[in-house]
């Protein structure tokens, strides 16, 4: 790819479940240092575009079934904005799991709004159209996690009530 020039950048990580405290969950920061990693080579690099981060983008213990996640809301306004014509995640289920959703996003509202988005894990990267072609696959199983893993979930539960076995949660402490 040419190096065009610099991308106002956006980085938006994602986890659904909520680990319970007040502190960043450790794939959430995982995943920061992954972005970062991945804009500190490309910038680098002579032969790269440079990313200049406008900011972190965070909804940790929000689904990537929809939408409505707080960081996503705000993302979208800075968008909107003009203060962000990048966005880069970790890879491509962390901006979502619905794959109309999603792919709409990236097919476009980010394509008209100029928007380059990239999932360093997914190798996709919108300024690539061969890449984008990945992206249909990839939301569609993207969408069917979450409801296998509720599936399996929910099968579990009915075997160890079968059996009689206790359902209900822990105390946090036993005397």
């Amino acid at each position: 790819m040419k190096k065009t020039g610099t991308y106002k950048t956006a980085v938006y990580m994602r986890l659904s479940r909520d680990d319970g405290d007040d502190k960043e969950s450790q794939s959430i920061s995982n995943q920061r240092k992954s972005i970062y990693e991945f804009i500190e080579r490309a910038n680098a690099d002579a032969n790269q575009d440079n990313f200049y981060i406008i900011g972190d983008y965070i909804d940790d213990g929000y689904t990537g079934s929809n939408y409505n996640r707080p960081d996503f809301q705000r993302l979208i306004e800075d968008i909107n904005k003009g203060k962000i014509n990048c966005l880069v995640s970790k890879d491509l289920s962390r901006l979502g799991r619905d794959y109309i959703a999603t792919g709409d996003y990236i097919e476009n509202f980010f394509k008209e709004k100029g928007i380059r988005y990239i999932a360093i894990n997914d190798n996709i990267d919108s300024k690539d159209e061969e890449t984008l072609e990945l992206i249909e696959f990839r939301t569609v199983f993207n969408s069917f996690f979450p409801k296998d893993t509720s599936k399996k979930v929910r099968k579990i539960k009915k075997l160890k009530a079968e059996k009689g076995e206790y359902q209900g949660s822990h105390p946090p402490f036993r005397l």
